[in-house]
Order: structure tokens, then sequence, then C-alpha cells
């Protein structure tokens, strides 16, 4: 992307002469203001409104934008309404404003020119799909970008997320430990990276140790909980159903033990039940809610604090980091039973 500098160069004036022509600040020659404005539109510059906030240090504003484009799923949404609770917490402490982007995603070349120029000292994307452009339309607009759960690979864009990976381990290793051999994996959001990072430890940890894995013990649903029956209905039907299900994430979960609860199937006594996420929901579901606790709020608040070490697009910040899940045990899994 050509910046001032290289509008400068290509007409051969200073970069300050190309500032007076964008600004109409000085009296200049008109052959000089049409040479610089045809080498703009031949380099197809646009000057940057979140630059000009920069340099007088008076924007103070992050801009925030859902993978999904919109906003009508967060405050539904335990895990995103707790990511923009971290960033807000940590903007605030800051003394940063917030500016929530709700214009869905039309496909980069339509979309990603709407962000540069928002006024925004830089964007923090949440969970970007990998099935669309979003990602990559964000990472070319010229203004300072974080990733919240996303796959950045290919992309020079600096990622916060926890270890779904560990998480997941230790989700199978529990249920391992208590007896589990049949255990099926309820999957989220096809197109959510955390979703597929999740599902590819659980398949990994049943080759290691040898687990039985019928093709229906992995199951497909939304994070919402969208699918939960139906993939209940699959698991039922099965002759040798599993002991076990590790969910996506707890709404999934709560779901599994509601339709278990509808059909007298006993939570834990004949089937366990571990979540992901962690939310406080899980302590006053009946039973209480095994869960990964992943430090959600913590992801945005690093987020917003890896942004505001990044001076420019081409800063040098660690690619990703990654926050540590633990596991937290309560009563929806037990010893497996014959």
């Amino acid at each position: 992307m050509a910046n001032i500098k290289d509008v400068a160069k290509a007409c051969g004036v200073s970069p300050a002469t190309v500032s007076y022509v964008l600004n109409n600040k000085r009296v200049l020659k008109q052959e000089t203001r049409d040479r610089v404005w045809r080498a703009i539109h031949e380099l197809d510059y646009h000057p940057s409104e979140i630059a000009r906030g920069l340099s007088l240090k008076r924007m103070r504003t992050i801009g925030v934008v859902f993978g999904f484009g919109g906003t009508p799923q967060v405050t539904a949404d335990t895990y995103l309404s707790v990511v923009l609770q971290g960033i807000l917490d940590a903007a605030s402490a800051a003394e940063l404003n917030v500016t929530i982007f709700t214009s869905p995603w039309h496909g980069a070349a339509r979309s990603a020119p709407v962000y540069r120029d928002q006024r925004a000292d830089g964007i923090v994307v949440v969970a970007p799909p990998t099935d669309s452009d979003f990602l990559e339309g964000l990472s070319k607009v010229g203004v300072p970008l974080v990733a919240i759960a996303a796959d950045t690979t290919g992309y020079d864009v600096t990622c916060v997320d926890v270890d779904n990976s560990i998480g997941t381990e230790m989700a199978m290793r529990h249920l391992y430990a208590l007896g589990h051999r049949k255990i099926a994996h309820f999957a989220g959001n096809g197109s959510a990276y955390n979703a597929q990072t999740r599902l590819a430890a659980y398949h990994q940890f049943v080759a290691d140790n040898v687990l039985v894995c019928e093709s229906n013990y992995v199951q497909f649903c939304t994070f919402d909980g969208a699918g939960v029956i139906q993939a209940m209905n699959n698991i039922l039907a099965l002759h040798n159903r599993p002991t076990a299900i590790l969910a996506a994430n707890d709404t999934i979960a709560f779901q599994i033990i509601s339709v278990c609860r509808g059909l007298g199937i006993s939570v834990p006594d004949q089937l366990s039940v571990v979540g992901f996420d962690g939310g406080n929901v899980g302590a006053i579901s009946y039973p209480p809610l095994t869960t990964v606790l992943l430090p959600i709020a913590e992801l945005g608040k690093h987020a917003v604090r890896l942004l505001l070490q990044k001076k420019g697009v081409e800063d040098a910040l660690a690619k990703t980091v990654l926050l540590s899940p633990s596991l937290l045990v309560r009563d929806s899994t037990a010893e497996v039973r014959d």
C-alpha cells in the first residue's frame, strides 16, 4: 500500500508538500498540485485519518470488529460478550474509547476499504472465520491490527488465543483417567478456528491412546447449541454408544445435558459430559458442569495491550500469544460404569 512518502517521491516533492495539497493549507502552483494529485490517483494512495490522529495523538480510539460481521450474537454469546468486556476494561484503563464496527462483511474488495479511515488507532478483530477473506482484507487496510482466536497463517498479524490443543488434551485425559475409552466429540462451528483446533486435538488424543472412535462419534453443531438434538439422536442410535462427550463449548454441553434429562439419561452415571469455556453458568447448572476453564476476559485485555505496543502496521511483535487454560472438575463427569 502506497504511503505519503511514495507519493512525494513519484512527483518529486517533499511529503510536506503532499500534505499541503491534501489539506489545502498552502498556496502552491497549480502545476505542482496537479502533479501531486496525479501521483495520488496512480498509486491509489488513501490519506489515512488514523495516521493523522496518531501523529497528533488525539484519537485515543480502538475499533472492534467481530469476524462474522454485525453484532447480533455478541450479547447472547458468553465467549464473545466476555471477550468484549475484557477489551472494554483494558481500553478504559488506558483511557481509550472503543468503536464497535457493525457493518456486515461483503468480501474484502467491498468491505475492507470501509475500515481504512474509521478514526481508530487500531483494530481488534475477534474470531474471524477461516472460510472468508475477512482477515486477509483487514490485514491490508493499513491499520494496526491484532486478532483474537484466528488462523493468522500467511498474514503478518499478531494473534492472541488460548491453547485450545492443551485444553482439549486436559479434558480428554480427565475422561481417560475416569476409565472412559469411548469418548464422542460435539464440534463447534466449522469455520471457527478454535473449533477446528479442538477437533484436531481430539483426533490426536484418540489416535495416541488407541481409543474407540466410530465415525459417528464426531458430531457437528454450532456454538449456540443448534444441531445438538439431532447429534444426540445420532449418538443414541449407535450400537456402541460413547460413555462420555466432550463438547466444543459450554452451551453445547448444557444442551446435551438438557436432552439427556428429557430422555431420562443420567449425567454423569450413564454419560459424562465436559464443556469448554468455563462460564459461570456452569456452576449453577444441574449437574454442575466439568469444563475447560479459559481466561476469556484476558484475551480481550491482552489484545488491547498488544495493540498499544504497535506503533505501526509493520511492527514486529510475537506472532501468536497463547494463554493457558485449566480444567475445572465438577459433577458432570464420573468413573465409567460397565
